[in-house]
């Protein structure tokens, strides 16, 4: 074997975007070469995960999630039987806050105040926006 010989590798974008985030200088370089930045750093809105009725959540392990965890405040819990909100998308509304009050869905980016989910509403929004335009 040459020491010098190059090879290829392949990655989904998935695992690229984990090496990305990662604190390894080697990692974040190899899903630089494999995906552009702006590639690696697009939130993903478009996948579905689930489906309430009429409305889609998407599928995001990013922004939403973010903005739940930055709402919360501490001893915030959340219990199934108790309002709580979510972003979600239906068809006369489109991206909307939603309320759920009896079920608590795994996967689901919820907020405890209305307000919260308004207000993470429009960053979402925003994000969209920024993305689709480029």
């Amino acid at each position: 074997m040459n020491i010098n010989e190059t090879r290829n590798i392949k990655v989904d974008l998935k695992t690229a975007r984990e090496w990305f985030k990662s604190d390894s200088p080697i990692l974040v370089t190899l899903a630089k070469q494999a995906f552009t930045e702006k590639e690696l750093k697009k939130p993903v809105f478009s996948e579905i995960i689930l489906v309430v009725g009429s409305v889609e959540v998407p599928k995001d392990e990013g922004i939403l999630r973010t903005l739940a965890e930055f709402y919360k405040k501490p001893g915030d819990k959340f219990y199934p039987d108790q309002d709580k909100y979510f972003i979600g998308k239906n068809s006369y509304d489109g991206w909307t806050v939603i309320k759920h009050s009896s079920v608590l869905y795994p996967g689901i980016a919820y907020f405890l105040r209305e307000k919260d989910a308004r207000e993470a509403l429009e960053i979402f929004l925003e994000e969209i926006n920024k993305y689709e335009k480029s």
